[in-house]
């Protein structure tokens, strides 16, 4: 019984020890993302911009993706 409420007390302070670090922790990782979110906001609109370049073919409509009806075959009937 007195075995477990030690344990219990080293748990407890162990957890606010390490708990106190979380903070500091979660900002440097937030820090340290600041770029890649960046590099991807970047891209994100050159491939936008890329996209609306007036050069580039217009895609095809779905109707253009049929295959052409011509006049119904004789020997079907």
């Amino acid at each position: 019984m007195i075995t477990e409420i030690l344990a219990s007390i080293a748990v407890i302070v162990l957890i606010l020890q390490h708990a106190a670090r979380i903070p500091a922790a979660l900002t440097e990782l937030l820090n340290a993302c600041q770029p890649l979110v960046h590099a991807a906001y970047a891209l994100a609109a050159t491939l936008d911009t890329a996209d609306a370049d007036p050069r580039d073919p217009i895609p095809p409509t779905p109707d253009q993706h049929q295959a052409p009806t011509g006049p119904p075959d004789a020997s079907s009937s």
